[in-house]
């Protein structure tokens, strides 16, 4: 399990992953994004990109998917504020990110 907690920090890390399991890494700064801005993710298990259905959660409930291409990559459109649950399965493991967008 990978968690990652930012509170006041001046600077973030540049990469999320942590290289083994399966991991949703987002491409950008947690703390840069705001409402109407795009999201760039990656997919990954072991630092392999993993081609699959990425499911997203806005305020505990289920709004969409989005496919990842062969690289794992794939792009979330933040069109409002709230509390967000990103989450990939691969055979039996799992896989989440959360955060929350501000108004």
């Amino acid at each position: 399990m990978k968690s990652i907690i930012l509170t006041g920090m001046e600077t973030e890390p540049v990469n999320y992953s942590s290289g083994g399991g399966l991991e949703i890494v987002p491409c950008i700064g947690l703390s840069e994004i705001n409402v109407v801005d795009d999201m760039p993710l990656r997919i990954l298990y072991n630092n392999e990109p993993v081609k699959g259905t990425l499911s997203i959660s806005i305020d505990g409930k289920k709004n969409f998917s989005l496919k990842t291409d062969a690289d794992g990559r794939t792009t979330l459109s933040v069109k409002r504020s709230g509390d967000y649950m990103l989450y990939v399965t691969r055979g039996s493991q799992g896989s989440s990110l959360t955060f929350h967008i501000g108004e």
